[in-house]
């Protein structure tokens, strides 16, 4: 395995799935802080002051829409050139929620 514990993420481009709170919105501010362009695709925008970062741009979507996942693709790879990174904080899909289950609650 190479060890990439040196490698810079500054300039990189990446979409996070659910990142409008919890777990997402703490990644996406750990990418932003290390200098990547950072994208975030969230079935709600945060409230006014609850927004992570401004340099953050907001999509919103549905992960588990596969239309919608297309498009928030699509508008990175417009708007920023390219896409570096995916986290997928909230890989829910109707597909997976046959085979494992709903998630505690149904929320997002």
């Amino acid at each position: 395995m190479t060890d990439r514990s040196d490698r810079s993420i500054a300039g990189e481009v990446a979409l996070v799935t659910g990142g409008g709170r919890g777990l997402g919105a703490a990644t996406a501010r750990s990418l932003t802080a290390a200098g990547a362009r950072v994208f975030v695709i969230d079935l709600h925008r945060p409230a006014a002051g609850e927004a992570i970062d401004e340099r953050v741009t907001y999509l919103a979507g549905d992960v588990t829409d596969l239309g919608d996942m297309s498009r928030a693709v699509e508008t990175v790879v417009r708007d920023a050139g390219r896409l570096d990174i995916v986290i997928a904080n909230d890989v829910r899909s109707r597909e997976c929620r046959g085979q494992f289950g709903d998630p505690v609650g149904g929320a997002h």
